[in-house]
């Protein structure tokens, strides 16, 4: 039998305190797809990003949290991650109906939406330039 090498969601990757959660829900981008909820804020480092995941019961049955929650963290490990942030994802039931892949390519355009808008925050255009020190 051949042994795959196991491709765990590493413990520093993870979200695990009920403050960090807060702290990112309440200072955090949010941002809403069609399969999932996201908020993104400034982590404790730049070396790595953390994912936290909040499925409530609305989603459905254990089993359905379940699925949700494994398909964004597979997502999630696999794609590219927003260095340096704290990301929380909540997943929508819209979820339940989708593959890998689907999931993959919605984290994909949910990033590159989520890049632009820290690279041009709404409201924030240059100054004018007797105030740029120009």
């Amino acid at each position: 039998m051949v042994e795959r090498p196991r491709q765990a969601f590493a413990r520093g990757a993870r979200l695990l305190k009920g403050r960090d959660f807060r702290r990112v829900m309440r200072r955090g981008l949010r941002m809403d797809t069609a399969l999932f909820t996201l908020w993104a804020a400034p982590g404790a480092g730049p070396q790595e990003a953390r994912l936290g995941l909040a499925a409530s019961r609305r989603l459905g049955a254990a089993v359905a949290r379940n699925r949700a929650k494994r398909l964004l963290r597979e997502t999630f490990r696999r794609q590219a991650r927003p260095w340096g942030l704290d990301v929380v994802l909540v997943p929508k039931p819209a979820i339940l109906d989708q593959g890998q892949s689907e999931v993959d390519d919605e984290w994909r355009r949910s990033v590159r939406r989520l890049v632009q808008r820290l690279a041009h925050p709404a409201g924030g255009a240059s100054p004018p330039a007797s105030r740029r020190g120009l």
